[in-house]
């Protein structure tokens, strides 16, 4: 396979997500999320962070995003590659940030996938902690999102037959 500029599309995706939790602590800082989906190839909420008040009272909501992506063909370190994902709604609220993912969702994603990052730590800011695979994407819309890899993401895309991603808000880092 050519080792120039590539974009690669994800083969499998999932989230996991904690909700209606009555603190942000409980929320985020958990190891296992409430629920989990195969797909979010139609899910308005797959990628979330936010606090809902209603009639029912507050609640804290926080989804995180899986996807993994078929890399066995490729056996050279590429000079640049993209990630590309397909937006169904448009979110300018927060930085979206792409970083490593731990585990292979080839088989399943479940609820106790929701820490599944590399370096993470569900008590503090992990800005600095995970392997940040992308510069924050702050522009999400409706149709094609790109992700510019940065050169540790090169690296692990030759050096695997999978390639795992995680994609959080801004205020979840």
């Amino acid at each position: 396979m050519p080792t120039g500029n590539i974009t690669i599309y994800p083969d499998r995706d999932g989230y996991v997500a904690r909700q209606a939790e009555s603190s942000w602590s409980d929320a985020r800082e958990v190891t296992t999320g409430d629920t989990a989906s195969q797909t979010i190839t139609l899910s308005s909420h797959g990628l979330r962070t936010s606090r809902t008040v209603g009639g029912r009272g507050a609640g804290w909501y926080v989804s995180r995003c899986f996807f993994s992506f078929d890399t066995s063909r490729i056996f050279d370190i590429p000079e640049s590659a993209t990630l590309y994902f397909k937006g169904i709604t448009n979110h300018a609220a927060d930085d979206i940030w792409c970083v490593k993912a731990t585990r292979n969702i080839e088989a399943a994603i479940g609820p106790d996938d929701f820490d599944s990052i590399e370096g993470w730590d569900h008590d503090a800011s992990n800005v600095m902690t995970g392997t940040n695979y992308a510069y924050p994407f702050t522009d999400w819309i409706v149709g094609g999102n790109v992700f510019t890899l940065r050169p540790t993401a090169l690296v692990d895309i030759a050096g695997s037959d999978t390639f795992n991603v995680a994609l959080l808000e801004d205020r979840d880092i």
